[in-house]
């Protein structure tokens, strides 16, 4: 009996070391492989049970970083910046020398989800911090910086500072910069027209819509009024008063709306020009995906 009970235990022991060997060693190799397949949900799991398991070894800090960017990839981008945020944090109080590196990667992803969101005053703060306490970040990722500080102008429609920002980029010239520099330029010359002066020219049938540059529409429009007007003044020469009042009572509304179609067509066309613009500008900024990461040896990848 006692015999029996040693060798159970000693069969249970010799069960547990190799668990423990791939709780410790092999699951975040595990974690690794599932994301890079893309299988970003179970390696959320096995980058979890990783971190939670290991007690905080060296490898943590690596694997934290592609745990956010796991939650990143499932738009989970308040736990990824989360995640971000206490690599960064840890950074303050270890030997930045050490962990340099990888503070200034998490900052540039906070950043990256940020651009994302479409925080731009977050993003903005964090910028100003990331080019404080990382001032130099290589070339991939001071590029995509670049990129999306001045993209971040021109999605607010703030021509001006995005050419200023253009300006400073520390990337040498290329074709991209110099469409992007033709581009803001045309913007910032761009004058929009006057909404006052679309209903004041529609006064006539159909000028409004010209001088906002829908031509076609203000044909109709023009058309549409004259058709009613004359109508209206038949019916009256007529001896058709009833008729008459319906024409002219029809002729109204279309005139009523024909000033507003015109002020409203000039309000519309500065909008699409400017729009236009900015989705133009936008295009010629590549957005860095949620994979770059130029510390891939250290992490395995």
């Amino acid at each position: 009996m006692r015999s029996q009970a040693v060798f159970l235990l000693f069969a249970g022991l010799c069960m547990l070391i190799p668990l423990q060997l791939l709780s410790a060693e092999t699951a975040p190799d595990f974690g690794i492989y599932l994301y890079k397949k893309g299988n970003y949900e179970s390696a959320v799991l096995e980058l979890e049970r990783y971190i939670f398991s290991s007690g905080g070894d060296e490898r943590a800090p690596e694997i934290t970083l592609l745990l956010s960017l796991s939650y990143a990839r499932l738009q989970q981008y308040e736990r990824a910046l989360g995640l971000l945020g206490a690599i960064s944090a840890d950074s303050v109080t270890a030997d930045f020398e050490t962990t340099g590196d990888l503070a200034c990667e998490a900052e540039f992803h906070s950043l990256n989800i940020l651009f994302r969101q479409k925080r731009f005053t977050d993003f903005r703060i964090g910028l100003e911090h990331m080019r404080t306490v990382c001032p130099e970040t290589g070339a991939e990722l001071g590029s995509y910086l670049q990129f999306m500080s001045t993209a971040a102008y021109i999605f607010n429609l703030q021509w001006e500072e995005a050419y200023l920002d253009l300006q400073n980029w520390r990337i040498p010239v290329s074709p991209l910069d110099t469409e992007l520099e033709s581009e803001l330029v045309s913007a910032m010359r761009f004058r929009k027209k006057s909404p006052v002066a679309g209903g004041l020219f529609s006064i006539i049938p159909g000028l409004g819509h010209m001088y906002a540059g829908r031509v076609p529409d203000g044909i109709r429009s023009l058309l549409l009024n004259a058709a009613f007007t004359s109508l209206a003044v038949i019916s009256f020469q007529e001896n058709m008063a009833v008729l008459g009042g319906v024409f002219s009572v029809v002729e109204g509304v279309l005139y009523i709306s024909n000033v507003y179609g015109g002020i409203n067509a000039v309000q519309q066309e500065n909008a699409r020009r400017v729009l236009g613009s900015r989705d133009r500008m936008l295009k010629l900024l590549p957005v860095p995906p949620l994979d770059v990461i130029t510390i891939r040896k250290e992490i395995g990848l």
